[in-house]
């Protein structure tokens, strides 16, 4: 990359060109071996996951087991399933963990005990991983055999309402499907919603509970269990986007319908040219991006998206791909985010490590796969702009509020959000105590519901109130800003409920078990796993913390210089982002907003994620070779 933009590869082979520009990267992306090239990664990338699927067979249960003493006289039998229940409840008894479960089974001749545990986002996991080998411990001891092998795997828990943790398990019940079934049932079960959706042109809040429901019964959740397991994965999906949503889409309206976005647009016209906006509002997102969520930096910058996009021409996607690439390549990559911060500490890199070489890799990943792409797709699939946030009156256009205003405005929920974000690394690297009441207090403030809350209000006074907008007029403003964003939260969090449906299911559970010694490379293997476990259940941090909890005791086995496992960090979120598709809510959020179907969004945002992914894993895997 770099011999290239600075010319020099032309010394090396002469039909090179002689420097990487916006033109020459998209006459690579328009040329004719692009999509040929594009199809074949996807068929050996697919080929492989089969061959591993196929390779590493699902494990068999374990009844009775034979402990030492037995012999012609007798034989001393222990119920294997009880004695991993007992090591599982030990496990629990550790500070920090919210659930676990325990399995003895049979994997190529050798006797496994599994357990795995639901963990605090806050836990100790050193704590936690002490906790674990001492229950291991007691158990090898009662069983008395030497070939007994071990596997402990972590997830840390979603954060919930009310800041408490959503566990997506049900007590006293084992799946008892392995990891094929489950596989096909949920590949049948996106087939039919694509059907429902594209061809019979069912909406997608209805195809998605259907489906989901179907799933539920397919999948043999009991049925005492089903309606609160759909409930409880809509519910916690509505819990972080009804909120985030409603408020963003209150804030958009007050921008864009005072002229702040005009005014803001014009702004970064100005200083960029039209044929750089949107290289603008990419730069823009990924600043943005740093400190704040994907879903929350999407919400709060759209009204700029559109404005831009309506005042210049050539559809929305232009420049919504590239603002959004950046959002959800910063998401992934870089510290804060949790993903990326619990992958860290998993693998136990070194977080401002992570957080340097994850800001050198994200911004080669958003130019290639977001701002490049986009400019491309842009040009082909050609969307009107949104008018979901409203449109500016041509008295609010004429005197519109200033610049610095609007970016006063936008940077307030960005510092508040970073309050937590880095509180929360802070506390998981153990430099501030996560218990303390100030620590607590400024989380509060930095959560992404009470920052946009506080923004709203004082966005209504200084866009509305103080400008000389009625009181009677902001309110019907703000109300006008709900209605045309209900059918968006409402299919997001059906989607969520659809993703909840197959993570209760245990095709995670069955994937990761299939996948627990694949045979490749850290770094290889990291990416592979991380991409089945999102492909599989959609949640990219659940598939980020789940691969990450897998390969980490390959890891440690190894001895991996520090860029070495920020190497693996990286290919872990790599992997965690490919193949957003219905499963994801953040592909429902993303469609919505730009008001693209199914098909459309597939064709777009689902390449785009791929796309992220793909040239993160080639730069991650280039980290670990020169580390």
């Amino acid at each position: 990359m770099v011999l290239w933009w600075g010319g020099w590869l032309s010394s090396l082979w002469p039909r090179a060109p002689q420097e990487l520009t916006l033109q020459t990267a998209t006459d690579a992306f328009e040329a004719s071996w692009w999509s040929g090239a594009a199809l074949g990664a996807g068929v050996v990338l697919g080929l492989l996951a089969l061959w591993w699927l196929l390779a590493h067979r699902t494990h068999r249960g374990v009844g009775p087991v034979r402990l030492e003493g037995s012999g012609s006289s007798g034989e001393l039998l222990l119920d294997g399933s009880a004695a991993a229940s007992a090591a599982s409840g030990a496990l629990e008894d550790v500070p920090g963990v919210r659930a676990a479960r325990g399995k003895l089974v049979r994997d190529r001749g050798k006797l496994v005990v599994e357990l795995s545990a639901v963990v605090e986002p806050t836990a100790d996991l050193e704590r936690v991983v002490e906790g674990s080998e001492a229950a291991l411990a007691d158990l090898g001891a009662v069983l008395g055999r030497p070939d007994v092998l071990a596997r402990v795997r972590l997830d840390v828990a979603r954060s919930g309402p009310g800041g408490g943790t959503l566990v997506e398990t049900i007590d006293d019940w084992t799946q008892t499907l392995t990891a094929g079934p489950l596989l096909a049932i949920a590949a049948a079960a996106i087939a039919v919603l694509l059907v429902l959706i594209i061809v019979f042109r069912v909406h997608a809040f209805l195809a998605l509970i259907l489906v989901s429901l179907v799933t539920a019964f397919a999948t043999g959740i009991p049925p005492q269990f089903l309606i609160s397991s759909l409930t409880a994965a809509f519910g916690s999906t509505l819990a972080s986007v009804a909120l985030l949503v409603g408020l963003g889409a209150m804030l958009g309206r007050l921008v864009e319908v005072s002229g702040g976005a005009q005014s803001l647009a014009d702004s970064l016209i100005g200083r960029f040219g039209e044929q750089r906006a949107p290289l603008a509002l990419g730069i823009t997102s990924l600043v943005f991006g740093f400190p704040i969520f994907f879903d929350a930096g999407l919400v709060v910058l759209l009204p700029i998206v559109f404005t831009v996009a309506r005042r210049l021409g050539g559809g929305v996607l232009r420049y919504a791909l590239p603002a959004a690439g950046a959002f959800s390549a910063m998401h992934v990559l870089v510290p804060p985010h949790p993903g990326p911060v619990a992958a860290t500490a998993l693998i136990g890199a070194n977080v401002g490590l992570v957080l340097l070489i994850g800001l050198v890799v994200a911004i080669p990943t958003w130019f290639l796969s977001s701002y490049v792409f986009g400019l491309w797709i842009g040009k082909r699939v050609v969307l009107p702009v949104p008018s979901i946030l409203g449109e500016a009156s041509d008295e609010a256009e004429a005197n519109p509020p200033s610049p610095g205003t609007v970016v006063g405005l936008l940077l307030l929920p960005l510092v508040l959000i970073f309050l937590e974000t880095g509180l929360n690394t802070l506390a998981t690297s153990g430099v501030v105590d996560s218990g303390a009441t100030w620590v607590a207090v400024l989380r509060v403030f930095g959560s992404t519901p009470v920052a946009l809350l506080l923004t709203v209000l004082l966005a209504s006074l200084v866009l509305g109130t103080r400008r000389g907008r009625p009181k009677e007029d902001v309110e019907e403003l703000l109300n006008s800003a709900l209605g045309p964003v209900c059918a968006i939260i409402l299919i997001t969090g059906a989607g969520g409920m659809f993703g909840g449906v197959l993570r209760t299911s245990g095709i995670g559970d069955a994937l990761s078990d299939t996948l627990t010694d694949v045979g490749l490379p850290v770094v290889v293997a990291a990416f592979v796993i991380a991409t089945l476990l999102r492909v599989a259940q959609g949640s990219a941090t659940v598939a980020l913390t789940t691969a990450a909890a897998l390969v980490q005791p390959a890891v440690a086995a190894g001895d991996y210089s520090a860029v070495q496992l920020v190497g693996v960090v990286i290919a872990l979120a790599a992997g965690s982002v490919v193949l957003s598709h219905v499963n994801d809510s953040g592909f429902w959020l993303v469609g919505r907003f730009l008001e693209m179907d199914v098909k459309t969004t597939l064709k777009t945002w689902t390449v785009l994620e791929t796309l992220l992914g793909l040239v993160a894993f080639a730069l991650a895997a280039v980290v670990f070779v020169i580390g």
